[in-house]
């Protein structure tokens, strides 16, 4: 709206309602699950549009934004995959539902925070910066403590 852009937003707007209303009345032959699938592919086909529409309202290429999610995309995949490998051999195992979901989570962690280290560097500077910026924030005032550029 800021480019001048409602008729375009109101015509997608009504494509996305178009959409995911039939998307729903599909959906709920099969229940909530059929819902939310349906859901995730009608959301999944109509969303690149915006992402057209938005870049060229701003004069880039929507492959700004795929470049840009390229990495986290990437360690995400990565991790998912561990995770479910993770779960297979704990399931084979005979492990305990609960410790199941921990290990998983602590594995997908780990693994999400590895991946994202090499494929996007910059993650872990801003998270530095971040936590830099929060201690000088915190720490403690020394009243009447002179300083040294006074």
């Amino acid at each position: 709206m800021a480019r001048n852009r409602a008729r375009t937003i109101f015509r997608f707007s009504l494509l996305l309602v178009s959409c995911h209303l039939a998307a729903f009345v599909i959906g709920l032959q099969w229940g909530v699950v059929g819902v939310a699938v349906a859901f995730a592919i009608s959301t999944t086909l109509v969303e690149p549009i915006q992402t057209v529409l938005g870049a060229r309202a701003l004069g880039v290429s929507p492959m700004l934004l795929v470049r840009a999610v390229a990495g986290p995309f990437e360690a995400a995949l990565v991790m998912c995959a561990v995770v479910l490998g993770t779960r297979i051999a704990l399931v084979d195992a005979g492990t305990p539902a609960t410790l199941r979901l921990l290990a998983c989570a602590a594995v997908g962690a780990v693994v999400y925070a590895a991946m994202c280290a090499w494929r996007v560097p910059e993650l872990g500077r801003e998270a530095r910066a971040l936590i830099d910026r929060r201690r000088r924030s915190s720490a403690p005032v020394v009243p009447g403590a002179a300083t040294a550029e006074s």
